[in-house]
């Protein structure tokens, strides 16, 4: 089950005008398999393992992601329409599923087709490598997207479970 929570904290200008001061999301793993190997639940096997986000999990984060997309890009403007990391900071604990999960929720925040493009032809070939590509990647690089489909990668910040102070809670395995 995918838990999250919002939180919005804003500055009143004037009765009718507000102005955004921060936005902190926490959200728990979308839908995992078991931890345990004991369990059995209805003789299902874990093609991804113990504990590891599941299909159903990466979509609700996904899903989750173009929700936030439209509230806060679309509706109320106050997020970019790309990716800023001067405005946004994704912070993860070092395990496959939060970072899977994180990930599939800015793929869904920031989707392909959203990324950077190159304004101008020169930009396009000062991006241009200075050796022989495959074909390709020779057509690609004809192209003024930035990334394959204009995907615009959004970096998700993870520390070792030892010093990670701020998400990680109480665990007995550190």
């Amino acid at each position: 089950m995918n838990i999250g929570m919002g939180v919005s904290a804003f500055k009143v200008e004037h009765e009718e005008e507000k102005e955004l001061i921060m936005l902190l999301e926490l959200t728990r793993h979308g839908a995992r398999s078991p931890i345990y190997s004991g369990s059995s639940l209805l003789n299902t096997t874990w093609e991804k393992g113990l504990g590891e986000l599941t299909n159903i999990g990466e979509r609700q984060h996904y899903l989750q992601g173009l929700r936030l997309r439209k509230k806060y890009i679309t509706d109320l403007a106050f997020l970019s329409d790309t990716f800023d990391p001067r405005f946004m900071h994704i912070r993860s604990t070092d395990v496959n599923r939060t970072i899977m999960s994180a990930h599939s929720q800015m793929l869904g925040l920031y989707p392909t087709g959203y990324g950077p493009k190159f304004d101008t032809n020169d930009e396009r070939r000062n991006a241009l490598l200075p050796f022989s590509i495959s074909d390709g990647a020779q057509s690609f690089s004809d192209q003024f997207d930035v990334l394959f489909q204009r995907y615009d990668p959004v970096p998700v910040h993870v520390s070792g479970l030892s010093n990670d102070h701020l998400l990680r809670g109480y665990s007995t395995s550190v």
